[in-house]
């Protein structure tokens, strides 16, 4: 991923605010934009993953953060 990544951070914020917030940036991006989006539990990981297959962003990662998970995206 480049250095240009744009960075959400919701630890300590439960859903539905990281899925809503992240579907609307996520929506008004350009292809070829990259994010970073830091969740702080299972539940933001997982509902954040299934959204993102929904709206059928497929250049995604999950990884385990030191707090949370991040969640590598390429639009």
């Amino acid at each position: 991923m480049s250095s240009n990544i744009k960075e959400l951070n919701f630890l300590g914020q439960s859903c539905p605010v990281p899925v809503i917030e992240t579907r609307k940036i996520i929506e008004a991006a350009k292809h070829g934009d990259e994010f970073k989006v830091i969740v702080g539990s299972t539940n933001g990981r997982d509902n954040v993953s299934k959204m993102l297959t929904a709206i059928k962003v497929s250049d995604f990662r999950v990884k385990e953060a030191q707090v949370g998970f991040e969640i590598h995206i390429k639009k």
